[in-house]
């Protein structure tokens, strides 16, 4: 019995892998990326509807049966937006409201925005006077005859005769017939027939984009861009269809659960969790083709794998679990923050003054890595303090120390090749940029703790307070200086939200930290014994 379930999951594993990663689906441009159109439209539906699969409770108020982002976006496509008015689709001050809900309302920016591309969906201008390119919103599904970075909207075939694309013209007569007999079908009403119409159009996208797949489309001295490859597609896909960073998050819990019940258990389930994270990250550099570091979300992905991949080095280097189990906790909270707060995959690309595969390598991910570190060392730092308070003294102090080494380590040499890239794209080395600045009073910060402590100037009390008052200044040069200052040349890291948390965040280490070092100061005096 055994042996045939064994049979039967290794049969599902043969069968559905090769579905996720070969399944035909058409490329589209999307804000200067070429992707698949299932990717697309999830991006897309999450965007608007605050969610990348349509409810269940929302289903009814559809006009027609449809089941995914990439239907709904098809249909609106195909059918305008009329039919739609009354569906719930955009997220809004908490609630979901539809188009006729909120179209006679003052709405702002970027909910305007939204809405104008949807009243859009669908129309064409066939004015001669228009680019091509520029004659639909949507379904950019064509690459341009001449320059395969600019794509044609699907909807112009219709009305344009001779071929305007990178396609055969024999190709391009059987895209016309398709999308001519979608359209119909569509209108018609014949959903059955349009379902069966509208893969085979995706068939014949698909097919052709084999022709041109992993071309260049700009060339410099500096850079190279090429059309994502049909791996690089598929890849996409299968980072969409299943929730990995959620699958991340729940063994990571699980292995910090077992780390302290069941420590051989819980270091297998630290390493499946570990591996699923460096599937994600890689993932996304195979896609993007990059370093996973040109925004929030991405550091947020990024520096707790940091942290889990220094915790082992530190696990193996000192042979101490609780390395290991503070870097699941780390890798928890930043994971479900990511999540909570972006909640969408984020595939886009870079900004232009980050365009360097060089320097991406080397300054940004030794920076961001630097706050992996820190964190991890903020951690044991909380650990040790709070055991110590029932007179538990945990080895920890040389196990914060290396942290500690290793992330200033990270943080100066990033910092120094950050002010040569500095000189490269803006012509000075230095400037005291907020960025540039904050990253000077972390670095001082760190070396002064370190060095306080080496030369015997604080105890293992000053060094864990320490760690802990120095990551409130690295946070603040990760997440404060974009967020909250959001001045400076750095403007490509600016956002906004989430000010109120970082403020109870730094408040309630500020208060730990004062209440620990009068307790234990305290405690010494009256007992006339250093902490150990």
């Amino acid at each position: 019995m055994q042996y045939f379930f064994n049979m039967r999951f290794l049969y599902s594993v043969l069968v559905l892998l090769p579905c996720l990663l070969f399944s035909a689906d058409a490329p589209v441009s999307d804000n200067g990326r070429i992707r698949p159109f299932t990717a697309h439209a999830m991006d897309w539906l999450y965007d608007n509807y605050h969610a990348a699969k349509i409810k269940e409770e929302h289903k009814d108020l559809l006009p027609i049966q449809i089941d995914s982002a990439e239907e709904l976006l098809w249909a609106l496509h195909l059918l305008g937006h009329e039919p739609f008015d009354s569906f719930p689709l955009f997220y809004s001050e908490g609630k979901w409201k539809s188009y006729g809900e909120l179209k006679w309302h003052e709405v702002e920016e970027p909910l305007l925005g939204k809405l104008k591309l949807y009243e859009m969906m669908g129309s064409y201008n066939g004015n001669p006077e228009v680019p091509l390119h520029l004659s639909a919103p949507d379904m950019k599904m064509l690459p341009s005859y001449g320059n395969l970075g600019v794509w044609i909207p699907l909807k112009s075939v219709i009305s344009v005769k001779e071929n305007p694309s990178a396609y055969p013209d024999s190709e391009y007569l059987r895209i016309r017939s398709a999308y001519s007999s979608l359209q119909n079908a569509a209108r018609a009403g014949d959903y059955p027939e349009a379902v069966r119409l509208r893969q085979e159009l995706v068939n014949i996208l698909a097919r052709n984009y084999q022709s041109i797949a992993g071309k260049p489309v700009l060339q410099s001295s500096y850079n190279e861009l090429n059309l994502p490859g049909a791996w690089q597609l598929s890849m996409e896909n299968l980072y969409y269809r299943l929730p990995w960073v959620w699958i991340a998050i729940g063994l990571y819990t699980i292995s910090f659960i077992l780390l302290l019940t069941a420590p051989k258990f819980g270091i297998w389930a630290f390493l499946s969790a570990f591996a699923v994270h460096t599937f994600v990250l890689a993932l996304r550099c195979f896609i993007l083709g990059r370093p996973p570091v040109s925004n929030m979300q991405e550091t947020i992905l990024y520096v707790p794998w940091v942290a889990v991949f220094f915790s082992w080095f530190l696990y193996f280097l000192l042979k101490n679990r609780i390395a290991i189990s503070a870097a699941a906790g780390a890798a928890v909270i930043l994971l479900t923050l990511n999540q909570v707060t972006y909640g969408s995959y984020g595939l886009s690309t870079v900004q232009p003054v980050l365009n360097s595969q060089f320097w991406l390598t080397t300054h940004v991910l030794m920076v961001v890595g630097s706050y992996g570190a820190f964190i991890l060392s903020g951690i044991l730092a909380h650990y040790y303090l709070i055991a110590t308070v029932f007179q538990k003294a945990p080895k920890l102090p040389k196990l914060i120390l290396q942290t500690l080494y290793i992330g200033t380590a990270l943080l100066i040499t990033g910092t120094i090749l950050g002010g040569v890239w500095a000189a490269q794209s803006w012509g000075r080395f230095w400037d005291w940029d907020p960025k540039e600045s904050w990253a000077f009073i972390s670095s001082c910060t760190y070396l002064v703790i370190i060095h306080a402590y080496r030369f015997g100037k604080i105890g293992s009390l000053g060094l864990a307070i320490g760690s802990i008052l120095g990551l409130q200044a690295i946070t603040f040069t990760w997440y404060g200086v974009n967020y909250i200052l959001g001045v400076g040349l750095h403007s490509y890291g600016f956002g906004s939200g989430g000010e109120h948390f970082y403020a109870f965040f730094t408040g309630f280490e500020v208060f730990f930290a004062l209440f620990m070092l009068i307790f234990h100061l305290s405690r010494q005096k009256s007992a006339d014994t250093p902490l150990s």
